[in-house]
């Protein structure tokens, strides 16, 4: 992201008071009208319907500053209108965007879990937290390659939607296992894909620990 860029945009607020602070103070006069000056702020930016959705949504949820605010509705905008000028719906694209923003997952995970919101949404399934969660259950089975846990979910979910889903789920999973083993690795080293905590381990230390057993190399 351009830091000069956000620079600009901070220009423009009233530097007496954070965005959600001005927001608050708004809404204990009138909610309506806070909301309305709100929505006026996000337009004010210049910017596309995606940043304003995320601008307004974070400044009601105040917990970022001004200029991670800024940053972070930015970016979403773009992971947005990138996703979807690669032929993914609107929906896929903003579940992605959102998910992607927390910089906790790898990309795998944030891309079925946008898969899964994106499936439901299309068999009319009312996209909430409930979704939510369920497509995060979802998303952490299939990064770890858990077929148990898709199992336990068609157990608990009976959704026709899910149950159809989950049962593509297994297929792809069972697939994908199949083609990543290399017969000229039996007995040695296995080339299934890392596991989620895998990944995240890889990320947090790159250059692996040293455990104190471990011989210098060469």
């Amino acid at each position: 992201m351009d830091s000069k860029m956000i620079d600009e945009l901070l220009e423009k607020a009233d530097n007496r008071y954070s965005i959600a602070e001005r927001y608050k103070r708004w809404k204990i006069t009138d909610k309506k009208l806070a909301n309305d000056n709100l929505k006026r702020l996000a337009k004010s930016y210049e910017n596309d319907e995606f940043f304003e959705e995320y601008f307004i949504e974070s400044v009601k949820e105040n917990y970022l500053s001004d200029r991670e605010l800024l940053e972070d509705a930015m970016n979403y905008s773009e992971i947005c209108k990138s996703e979807i000028a690669s032929g993914k719906s609107v929906c896929y694209a903003k579940h992605y965007a959102e998910i992607k923003l927390c910089h906790e997952f790898e990309d795998e995970y944030c891309r079925l879990l946008a898969e899964v919101c994106d499936f439901a949404v299309n068999q009319g399934v009312k996209d909430d937290i409930a979704l939510f969660s369920v497509a995060s259950a979802c998303a952490e089975a299939y990064v770890n390659e858990r077929i148990s846990d898709l199992s336990h979910l068609k157990e608990i979910y009976k959704a026709d939607w899910l149950q159809e889903y989950l049962s593509k789920l297994q297929d792809r999973i069972m697939r994908e296992q199949e083609t990543e083993v290399d017969p000229s690795t039996f007995g040695t080293l296995s080339s299934r894909r890392k596991t989620h905590e895998e990944a995240i381990w890889d990320m947090m230390y790159p250059d692996g620990i040293d455990d104190g057993f471990s011989l210098p190399e060469d």
